[in-house]
């Protein structure tokens, strides 16, 4: 096996856009049929991706599977491999809730608009 669980790897083979990926590898998954790809059933790997979107089956995600001859290892010790995925988790959190603040901006505004415009309308 290439890795094994709980390791951070580089993406070697497969869709081009993965490949040079830095995933988590999160969970073992079913043996998959790669034979279109010329590789056979593999064993597969459920991955995390330490940067942008995954190149997946069902679109752009941040998870998605992959074989393991797909993937190498990174020397990291389990707990900088923690501290990856932790960094890495505390800036999409981050980003989520500059994106939370914009939407509560822009309903604040939308309400305030609405306030005038329900005053404007009063008679008198």
């Amino acid at each position: 096996m290439n890795a094994k669980l709980g390791d951070v790897a580089i993406v070697i083979k497969g869709r081009w856009p993965n490949v040079g990926r830095i995933v988590y590898v999160a969970r073992e998954t079913e043996d998959r049929d790669y034979t279109a790809m010329g590789y056979g059933i593999l064993s597969s790997w459920i991955v995390e991706s330490l940067g942008g979107d995954l190149d997946t089956d069902a679109g752009p995600a941040q998870r998605g599977f992959t074989p393991d001859i797909s993937l190498r290892r990174l020397d990291l010790t389990p707990e900088q491999a923690e501290a990856m995925r932790k960094a890495k988790a505390d800036h999409d959190f981050k980003a989520a809730l500059d994106e939370l603040a914009v939407v509560f901006a822009n309903y604040e505004r939308e309400q305030n608009r609405n306030k005038e415009r329900a005053t404007a309308d009063l008679p008198g």
